[in-house]
């Protein structure tokens, strides 16, 4: 969807050799910041999107974040080991969870979705991939039943989030996504438009919201899909500083900024 998002005016920067929109500008030739020691030009454009997160719905794209899937017989047993959280229990529940140094100290902060009984699949920091799967491998038994591998390339993402961003989806699948049929912290395979799709109902805005997950070759028909249904509700695109505003503003910590190794999961609120 890159052609789509540079036509929707957005300005990139870079999360781990990935190209990311940090926001929306009018056009795409619109002068998009002047450096400034106060608040820049950006900064009206941002607070729109943050508006349309808050009042109405928002689209992210998130296909930068590390996705690791741990598969095998041994898996639950031994990512109770590594896991400072208890595991989901079954399979279509989620849980935010915190891996720890051996002294104590933050190491990482991942979310895991049981997708099958021996299969799981942690998100993560765009930055701590390569970080997760050395620490994870060098904690390996060599016995192990267990595989480990990068899943970051091969699926794309779109967060949609806000007041509206249930009614949106419901406009784009057949599924039950009421609050009964997808409640928070569960994720489920649905069909959204032609493409079949993980859903986790979670956001990192704080507000109500759903990180759809994808094959890359399916990700530009979800995009399509989700603005024919939702430009009657108000759907708007929103950048990283955007995200960034608005976790801060619910108080959600992000690995490498609130939660590092320079903290403890009391110091950090955890």
């Amino acid at each position: 969807i890159y052609d789509r998002l540079v036509a929707a005016g957005a300005v990139f920067g870079v999360s781990a050799a990935h190209e990311v929109p940090l926001w929306f500008a009018g056009s795409p030739e619109d002068d998009p910041e002047t450096a400034s020691f106060h608040r820049s030009t950006a900064f009206d454009a941002v607070a729109e999107e943050c508006r349309a997160v808050r009042e109405a719905v928002g689209v992210w794209e998130t296909s930068s974040y590390c996705k690791l899937e741990i598969e095998g017989p041994d898996a639950q047993t031994w990512l109770d080991g590594v896991l400072s959280n208890r595991l989901p229990r079954e399979p279509g529940r989620v849980v935010l969870s915190p891996m720890l140094w051996p002294s104590g100290r933050i190491l990482g902060e991942v979310t895991v979705a049981r997708i099958d009984p021996d299969r799981f699949l942690l998100f993560g920091s765009p930055s701590a991939e390569s970080h997760y799967l050395r620490w994870l491998g060098q904690r390996l038994p060599p016995a192990a039943r267990i595989s480990i591998r990068s899943r970051t390339r091969e699926l794309c993402g779109l967060s949609v989030t806000g007041p509206r961003s249930r009614e949106l989806l419901a406009r784009v699948t057949a599924a039950d996504v009421s609050d009964s049929g997808l409640p928070f912290l569960r994720s489920r395979s649905l069909i959204v438009g032609l493409a079949s799709t993980l859903v986790l109902r979670l956001s990192f805005t704080g507000e109500l919201g759903y990180e759809i997950y994808m094959r890359a070759d399916e990700q530009r028909h979800v995009f399509e899909r989700l603005w024919e249904a939702g430009a009657s509700l108000g759907l708007r695109n929103f950048g990283l500083r955007a995200l960034n505003a608005l976790r801060l503003e619910k108080g959600y910590g992000a690995w490498g900024r609130e939660y590092s190794a320079d903290a403890t999961p009391d110091e950090a609120g955890l």
